[in-house]
């Protein structure tokens, strides 16, 4: 092949590719949201929530049992939380609960991006270490009002100024606060 016929091939070739590729400017990276599971408030609120029933099974459970739960507006949730307090107590089903929080955050595609990191009160030593990572800013702190026994959890989900609550089970408490986080169209409160 002759010199000049090379040269129009190769001008050919450099031509269809930039034809085909668009230019690539530099974007600011975002460094990836932090979902931080406030263990420590959702622990402190199950145990509360565990004495809370079986005083309330002491003074009005055991009765509402015999005359019939469903005469009695909050023996559904206290008897709920009485049974699951009682089987597994506050601590383990508060991290069965978290665990199906943070796998339905590994299974969602419209989390991807958020890293997660529970925070158990002061002096964890695994959660400072990752705050000393990361600017504050990326911190989105979720508590729940963590009642043993029952589907839906109270919980709250805040940043900064931008907040969002609801009364949901995990895969919806995820999904809300995920597209809030990555501003997907969640409102706040």
């Amino acid at each position: 092949m002759s010199k000049r016929r090379k040269a129009f091939v190769v001008i050919l070739a450099l031509s269809a590719l930039a034809a085909t590729t668009r230019p690539v400017f530099a974007q600011a990276v975002q460094p990836e949201p932090v979902l931080v599971l406030n263990s420590q408030w959702n622990l402190a609120y199950a145990k509360s929530a565990c004495k809370s029933a079986e005083i309330w099974y002491r003074s009005v459970g055991k009765t509402a049992e015999k005359l019939g739960c469903e005469n009695f507006a909050s023996c559904p949730k206290m008897l709920a939380a009485v049974k699951a307090c009682r089987a597994r107590g506050a601590v383990a089903a508060l991290r069965d609960f978290e665990q199906r929080l943070t796998g339905a955050l590994t299974a969602d595609p419209g989390c991807r991006g958020i890293e997660v990191v529970r925070y158990s009160g002061p002096g964890d030593a695994v959660y400072e270490k990752f705050a000393r990572l990361r600017h504050s800013a990326d911190f989105w702190t979720l508590s729940v009002d963590f009642s043993p026994g029952v589907a839906k959890q109270s919980w709250r989900l805040q940043q900064r100024t931008k907040s969002a609550s609801g009364d949901d089970e995990p895969q919806a408490i995820v999904s809300q606060a995920c597209a809030l986080m990555l501003g997907r169209g969640a409102k706040a409160d």
